[in-house]
């Protein structure tokens, strides 16, 4: 069984980029994370990415240490992403407006790009970050996927589904674990916000540790598809 930890960010501003992210691995990548975890982020208990100032020295070398932990710990990163304002127009004052906001949106790509890249006889156990505003509709979401079946290869020799569970990471030692996958996401969103800026700069560490990883960021056309129910999806 693997497990995949994902967060997201950018979901406050419908004009802007949306993210859920994080990294996929086995049960002993994930104990050498929480291992090392301390460590890199210290002197801090908890790395909240929205918190740091970006002001600090400090700061910069320990991203530095954060964006070295996924590769040395055998992660590989996953990803769903899309401009929320490449397709609100579509829904905004439609009943579709809430089951398609941004989060659900960026679930497809990240789990169905992540099923068709892991061994064939392999099961995944998604956690996400704590997330009390979209998580009814998300776990809908994730429902459909894992009952679905017009991609073959998201599916077992024997027939069955690589989705095995999906749930919220719970108080305690595992919230954690969604940290790392949190600093993943939040590089991503400041790439493509700006790359030039300096947030950018000094989190694209993280995204230079490793070449590439499981998931699809929506074209525009892509996205404007999804909105309008064209199945199945354009996930290449």
């Amino acid at each position: 069984m693997l497990t995949a930890f994902v967060d997201e960010s950018g979901q406050e501003q419908q004009e802007d980029f949306m993210f859920v992210a994080g990294y996929v691995g086995d049960e002993q990548a994930w104990r050498r994370v929480e291992a090392v975890w301390p460590s890199a982020i210290a002197p801090r208990k908890h790395l909240h990415m929205n918190r740091l100032r970006f002001s600090r020295e400090s700061e910069r070398e320990m991203l530095l240490r954060v964006a070295a932990v996924s590769k040395e710990c055998g992660l590989t990163p996953i990803f769903g992403g899309v401009r929320q304002s490449d397709y609100f127009d579509l829904v905004e004052g439609t009943e579709d407006e809430r089951r398609l906001a941004g989060y659900l949106i960026c679930c497809f790509p990240l789990i169905i790009h992540t099923l068709r890249n892991i061994p064939e006889n392999e099961r995944l156990e998604l956690v996400c970050g704590r997330q009390d505003r979209y998580w009814p509709l998300a776990d809908l979401a994730i429902a459909t996927i894992a009952q679905a079946r017009y991609y073959p290869d998201i599916l077992m020799s024997d027939g069955r589904h690589k989705l095995a569970n999906w749930r919220t990471a719970p108080q305690g030692p595992e919230e954690g674990l969604t940290e790392i996958a949190d600093s993943f996401c939040y590089a991503l969103l400041q790439a493509y916000r700006d790359k030039t800026s300096l947030r950018a700069q000094w989190c694209q560490p993280i995204l230079d540790a490793h070449e590439g990883g499981y998931g699809q960021v929506f074209k525009k056309d892509e996205i404007r598809d999804f909105a309008t129910l064209k199945w199945p999806l354009s996930l290449v």
